[in-house]
C-alpha cells in the first residue's frame, strides 16, 4: 500500500489549500502520516480543512496516523480541540464541549445545528460575554451550515472550530467541506468564472434553488462579519472573495485550485451589542 507524508506547515490560506488538494487520495488506497513538527501556531482553517482530507482518506479504506510532534503546544491544542478523537470511528454526532477559548472540531450534522449553536451560544456567554448578545456567532454558523447541506454534494462531512482570542478580543469561526464549491452551484444557473460566481453568491436575494437560505444566506453572513467589525473571507474552487468592514471588497479567480468551499469569519467581539436583560434572565433561569 503506498504511503505519504504530509509534512504541514505555516503557509497563506490559498497554499495550504492548494497543498491538501494535491494529496487528496483521489481513489487510491493510501497511508497516510500527518507531520505537524514544522509548525509553530495552527488556526482553524487549516484544522477544518484537514479534518475533511482525513475523513476523506477514511472513506476510501486509507490508514491515517499522525507522527511524534515534538511541539507539545501543537500538539496539546489539537489534543484540546478533538482532532485526534475523531478517527476511525467518524461517530461524534453530537456537539462538543468548549475548552478554555475553543469550541472544539465538530463533524456538522444537518440532525444537530439546533443543539450545536444552542450550546455553542451558552458556552461563550456564560465564559467571555455574559452581558452580551452572541447571536451574530450562532447565525453565521448556521448560514455556513446551510451552505454545505444545500450545494456541497459531498460524501465528505463538512467540520467547523472556532476560536476566541482573548488579547485580540476576536473570534474566528470557520467551515469547510469537499464538495462541488459554492462557486459551481453559482455558475450551474449563472455562468461566470468562480470569484465573481463567489461575488453572486453573497449577493442579497440571489439563490441557487436553496431549500433554506432562500437568497438570503452568505449575504447575511457578510452583513453579521461588517457590522461586528470582522471580515468574511470564501475559498472556493480556483476562486476567492474577502470583504470586511475596514476591507473593500476582493474577488479573484485563477488562483490554485481548491475542490470544496472554506468559509472563514472574524468577528471582532467589542462590537457585540449588550444582552436584553429579560431575554437574558429568560434564557438562563426558565
Amino acid at each position: 500500500m503506498k504511503q505519504i507524508r504530509l509534512i504541514l506547515q505555516e503557509c497563506k490560506t490559498e497554499d495550504w489549500l492548494s497543498y491538501l488538494q494535491s494529496n487528496r487520495p483521489g481513489g487510491s488506497i493510501c497511508d497516510v502520516v500527518i507531520d505537524f513538527n514544522h509548525m509553530d501556531f495552527i488556526v482553524p482553517f487549516q484544522i477544518v480543512s484537514l479534518a475533511c482530507l482525513i475523513e476523506e482518506y477514511y472513506l476510501f479504506d486509507g490508514k491515517v496516523s499522525f507522527a511524534d510532534c515534538s511541539n507539545k503546544k501543537v500538539c496539546s491544542y489539537l489534543d484540546q480541540i478533538g482532532l485526534f478523537d475523531y478517527w476511525p470511528t467518524q461517530d461524534k454526532e453530537y456537539p462538543p464541549d468548549g475548552k478554555e477559548t475553543t469550541f472544539g472540531l465538530w463533524k456538522v450534522s444537518s440532525n444537530m445545528i439546533s443543539s450545536y449553536t444552542a450550546k455553542y451560544d451558552e458556552f461563550f456567554e456564560r465564559n467571555f460575554f455574559n452581558d452580551l448578545d452572541t447571536a451574530p456567532f450562532s447565525t453565521c454558523l448556521s448560514e455556513a451550515f446551510n451552505n454545505i447541506f444545500d450545494h456541497s454534494n459531498s460524501k465528505v462531512s463538512g467540520y467547523t472550530l472556532s476560536q476566541y482570542y482573548p488579547q485580540k478580543r476576536k473570534i474566528n469561526i470557520s467551515v469547510c467541506d469537499f464538495g462541488m464549491g459554492i462557486s459551481k452551484a453559482v455558475q450551474s444557473i449563472h455562468p461566470c468564472d468562480d470569484g465573481p460566481a463567489i461575488e453572486k453568491a453573497v449577493e442579497l436575494g440571489f439563490t441557487t434553488g436553496s431549500p433554506r437560505n432562500r437568497g438570503f444566506g452568505l449575504d447575511n453572513l457578510l452583513n453579521i462579519a461588517k457590522v461586528t467589525g470582522g471580515h468574511l473571507s470564501i475559498y472556493s474552487n480556483s476562486g476567492a472573495f474577502f470583504e470586511g468592514q475596514n476591507e473593500p471588497r476582493k474577488t479573484f479567480s485563477g488562483r490554485k485550485t481548491f475542490s470544496g468551499t472554506l468559509v472563514a469569519i472574524e468577528l471582532d467581539t467589542t462590537k457585540l451589542d449588550p444582552m436584553d436583560i429579560d431575554n437574558s434572565k429568560e434564557k438562563w433561569y426558565n
